[in-house]
């Protein structure tokens, strides 16, 4: 048992977290075998621009998508805003979404109103059940929506 002030990554280690992050790109395989529509209700492909290189990256995601907002994507960020991506879309907004078999042209900002990140909380923690509510450290979360450029489709 862990006492408080020692976080699990201080005492697991690098290794752990290699693991943990080769093993969170697995979404990445199925889109890539074009079964994406298998796991596109809880996960989409984002991809942005890296800030530094321009190179292409792509980034499995958790995503909320409200029925009365068919504009928005919104996603959340556990490492709150020193995440890469986060760096990246502040650098360039304009990004793609892969959902299944649909690629979707977004332009993305980050919400800070923390009424309005609890709300998306709750939303996360509904659709990801245990497993959300593990993963999410309220404290470092940054909720980012992706709003859907002219139809969007590319």
């Amino acid at each position: 048992m862990l006492s408080e002030g020692i976080e699990l990554g201080a005492t697991l280690g690098k290794p752990f977290f290699w693991f943990q992050q080769k093993a969170s790109k697995w979404p990445l395989l199925i889109y890539a075998c074009r079964l994406g529509i298998l796991i596109d209700h809880k996960v989409l492909v984002l991809s942005i621009k890296g800030r530094k290189t321009g190179k292409e990256y792509k980034v499995p995601m958790w995503y909320v998508r409200l029925e009365q907002d068919t504009e928005n994507v919104y996603c959340l960020s556990r490492r709150g805003s020193s995440s890469q991506w986060v760096k990246n879309i502040s650098a360039d907004p304009v990004v793609s979404l892969k959902i299944g078999r649909v690629s979707l042209l977004a332009k993305a900002s980050i919400i800070r109103k923390s009424d309005e990140v609890g709300r998306f909380l709750g939303f996360f923690q509904r659709k990801y059940g245990t497993m959300g509510r593990l993963l999410l450290d309220r404290t470092r979360i940054e909720l980012v929506s992706f709003r859907i450029i002219d139809g969007g489709r590319i």
